[in-house]
């Protein structure tokens, strides 16, 4: 049989004025008893501790209210509980929720420490060989795909016509694959 917990009348005054230590009182003798009536009404355990603690949010605004004469706050607890519980269903009947599923491909994975190393070491190597192409050749690589500008943008920047850019980034892409090809080689 669990007893019932009443409000002695200094507790009813301290809760009218908002006593952190009488509130916090009532909602250890009365949130297992309402979060209990919330799942029973929901069967879904979170929703019923978010309804809980709104439940004493809502009890906390209103401790204003209480009567001096109040014996018992249960009632007034359970009262306010089953609002908020009416207040959940109504708004759950205007909600749209939309169950999605994030795609694997935008799932954050660790990279793998091994394959970042061999990013890490293959970058070092491209910068490398891209160092040792001519002026121009490095330039215009570095412009179109290090600062990812187009051909337009590179053309404007080096004071030349798309089409000689365009040439120049196939003359040093080609260069640069045959440096490494060569480091590659060279590679113990």
């Amino acid at each position: 049989m669990t007893e019932t917990v009443r409000a002695a009348p200094w507790c009813v005054s301290a809760l009218r004025e908002r006593d952190a230590e009488a509130f916090a009182g009532v909602y250890r003798a009365h949130a297992p008893g309402l979060f209990r009536y919330l799942v029973k009404q929901l069967r879904d355990r979170s929703t019923a501790e978010d309804l809980t603690s709104e439940t004493f949010v809502r009890a906390l605004r209103g401790s204003l209210t209480l009567r001096e004469s109040t014996a018992d706050i249960r009632p007034w607890l359970v009262r306010i509980a089953r609002n908020v519980l009416v207040d959940h269903w109504r708004a759950a009947r205007t909600r749209q929720e939309i169950a999605t599923v994030v795609p694997e491909s935008d799932r954050y994975v660790l990279p793998d420490p091994a394959t970042t190393l061999i990013e890490e070491s293959e970058r070092r190597r491209v910068l490398a060989c891209l160092d040792r192409l001519n002026k121009e050749q490095r330039e215009c690589l570095r412009l179109r795909f290090l600062h990812e500008r187009s051909v337009a943008e590179t053309a404007k920047v080096m004071a030349r016509q798309p089409g000689a850019v365009r040439a120049l980034q196939y003359r040093a892409l080609r260069r640069l694959a045959e440096l490494m090809a060569d480091d590659q080689e060279e590679a113990p």
